[in-house]
C-alpha cells in the first residue's frame, strides 16, 4: 500500500500532503518522512497508528443518493442561475463559511481559520468559473441571497459539491426548494441521479436530505495524521 501525493491540496495549503486508503487492520505502512499531513480513509472503524504521525482529527463521511423520478413544478421559484442575476459575493462567501461549521478543515484545529476560509472561497470561486461546477444556484428574495448551491453533471449522475442555506430562513422550505432546483437541472440533462455529500455530526443536514428522499449509499472514514 502507498501514499497517494495530493498535488492540488500540498499547493494549496504549501504542505505536502498524502492520502492513504485503509482495507484491513493488519495492513502496515512506512510514510516518507518529508509528508506534513496524511488523509486515512476508512471504510471500516479501526484504530489506525503511523510511525512518526499523530492523529488530530476523524470524522464520517456520508454519502446520500437519489434516484430523480420526475419534474417537480415549483411555486414561489426563487431561484436562479449565478449567470443571470447580480449578487453580492461575499454574502455566498458568507454563506459557504457557514455550510463548511462541520468541514475536517474547520475543526481540525491544526487547520488555522484563514485556511479554512480560503478553501471555501476557492471552491466558490471556482464552482462560478465552472473549473469545479457547472453552475450555481442561488436563492434570491427581496434581493437577498438566502441560499445556493453548486453541481456538477456526470456521466451518469450530477453531484452537489457545496450547498448552503441562511440559517434565519431555514426551516421554511428554501432548501427543499433548492434540492428540487437542482434535481430539475439534473433532469433536463438527462441524469436521474444525484448526490451530496456531508458529515454525520450534521444531524440537520443528514436529516433533511432523508426527509428529500435520498438514501445513504455509503460511508468513509476520515482521519488526520499531521507529522510530529
Amino acid at each position: 500500500m502507498t501514499v497517494k501525493f495530493l498535488n492540488w491540496d500540498s499547493d494549496f495549503f504549501n504542505k505536502k500532503i498524502g492520502e492513504i486508503l485503509y482495507t484491513t487492520k493488519k495492513e502496515l505502512i512506512s510514510i516518507d518522512g518529508s509528508y506534513d499531513l496524511i488523509y486515512v480513509k476508512q471504510k471500516e472503524k479501526f484504530d489506525v497508528e503511523i510511525d512518526g504521525f499523530e492523529k488530530s482529527y476523524d470524522e464520517i463521511k456520508v454519502l446520500f443518493v437519489k434516484e430523480i423520478k420526475k419534474r417537480i413544478q415549483l411555486k414561489n421559484n426563487y431561484v436562479f442561475s449565478a449567470r443571470d442575476i447580480n449578487f453580492e459575493l461575499e454574502k455566498v462567501y458568507e454563506l459557504a463559511y457557514q455550510s463548511g461549521v462541520y468541514s475536517r478543515f474547520k475543526l481540525d484545529n491544526k487547520f488555522q481559520e484563514i485556511e479554512f476560509k480560503k478553501l471555501y472561497r476557492t471552491w466558490v470561486d471556482n464552482s462560478l468559473s465552472k473549473e469545479i461546477a457547472d453552475d450555481i444556484l442561488l436563492i434570491s428574495k427581496d434581493k437577498t441571497i438566502l441560499g445556493f448551491a453548486a453541481y456538477k453533471i456526470f456521466k451518469e449522475y450530477a453531484q452537489i459539491g457545496l450547498i448552503a442555506i441562511n440559517p434565519e430562513y431555514q426551516g421554511k422550505g428554501f432548501g427543499k426548494m433548492l434540492m428540487n432546483s437542482v434535481e430539475n437541472e439534473a433532469l433536463s440533462k438527462n441524469i436521474k441521479i444525484l448526490k451530496v455529500t456531508t458529515q454525520s455530526r450534521n444531524q440537520l443536514a443528514c436529516e433533511f436530505y432523508l426527509k428529500c428522499g435520498y438514501f445513504i449509499e455509503k460511508k468513509t472514514i476520515i482521519k488526520h495524521f499531521w507529522k510530529k
